[in-house]
């Protein structure tokens, strides 16, 4: 066998060209403890590329404490991470600003996920630091603006300062912190709420149409379907912080474990359609007696989850929905086999 070196010279040359070129042009990685530059238009900026945080493991820093932190005890995130799963921990983040104007500018903190416990922005007033706090715990009352998501509207002094976010929660620990002027975060409001009423309108009336034809029909199948519909968007209520503005805004315990009870109520009721409208007891009896298992597991956790700490019931919610969803698909295919 002749080997020709020409042929293999050329082809580890286009093998590490690649290389090189990679290493000579490519640009070095921005970090992300840029300073955030406040502007006239700032719409909806993500904070992740911008904050540093520190993890307060026994939870009883205060904001004297955290301001004398050295820098190399906060830590960069990865890049866009949001969700720091779920900790028992307090984490403590740090966003320097920069108004290089020379008169005092507004800007709007926001954090898009309503389900956390406590949220604390520190805001740097004369020398001194002003606390605004919100959260699921407290009352709709203490949520400023009366937005139902967490936001802070704050001023930025000329020059550079640097506020602090504390997040306490039991639950998954999802940090979506965005940076608004207040005219841009008017017109979102505006837009993203109409998409939503739009929303629930058109569920709302696909559960009464559903419900109609059961009380036409008689058949149960349209019953269990507008149960499902009904549940899923209140949970999805829930999940955006508008059911504890208009529904139970004085009542934080229920307002809390809310989420993982219409959980477990929408997956009985997708249980209860799927069995109904497979005829699992005739064609698949394997499958009905899994969703009846899981049916009375769920049914029990619904009621129990009152008793132990809202992270569990809220991971015990989320595991029994992907065991539910498989024993479903399950369910669909099987038939499709036979």
């Amino acid at each position: 066998m002749v080997v020709n070196l020409k042929y293999i010279k050329k082809l580890k040359a286009a093998l590490l060209f690649p290389f090189v070129a990679v290493l000579l042009f490519a640009q070095p990685v921005e970090p992300y403890t840029r300073i955030l530059e406040i502007q006239e238009k700032m719409p909806g900026v993500q904070l992740e590329n911008y904050f540093t945080y520190y993890e307060d493991r026994r939870g009883d820093l205060s904001i004297s404490g955290a301001t004398s932190l050295p820098d190399s005890a906060f830590i960069v995130p990865e890049h866009y991470n949001t969700n720091y799963g779920y900790r028992h921990s307090t984490l403590w983040f740090k966003i320097e600003v920069n108004n290089s104007s020379s008169s005092p500018r507004e800007w709007l903190i926001e954090s898009g996920y309503p389900l956390l416990d406590y949220v604390t922005v520190y805001i740097p007033v004369n020398g001194s630091y002003r606390a605004v706090q919100s959260g699921d715990m407290l009352d709709f009352s203490s949520m400023p603006g009366g937005y139902h998501h967490f936001s802070c509207l704050t001023q930025a002094p000329p020059g550079r300062s640097t506020c602090y976010i504390k997040v306490n929660s039991q639950g998954s620990v999802i940090v979506l912190l965005r940076a608004w002027d207040y005219s841009s975060f008017i017109h979102h409001f505006i837009y993203y709420n109409g998409f939503l009423w739009v929303f629930y309108g058109i569920m709302l009336a696909l559960c009464v149409y559903n419900l109609l034809i059961y009380i036409s029909a008689r058949d149960r199948i349209y019953f269990y379907l507008s149960c499902f519909i009904f549940s899923i968007t209140l949970f999805d209520l829930i999940h955006n912080g508008l059911a504890k503005k208009f529904l139970w805004p004085d009542n934080s315990f229920w307002g809390n474990y809310s989420h993982p009870f219409m959980m477990f109520i929408s997956i009985m009721a997708l249980i209860k359609f799927t069995q109904h409208f497979m005829y699992t007891r005739e064609n698949i009896p394997t499958a009905h007696r899994l969703t009846n298992i899981l049916l009375f597991l769920s049914a029990a956790s619904a009621i129990g989850i009152f008793t132990v700490p809202y992270s569990i019931a809220t991971i015990l919610s989320v595991s029994t929905s992907f065991i539910c969803l498989f024993v479903i698909i399950f369910s669909a295919i099987i038939p499709m086999m036979i």
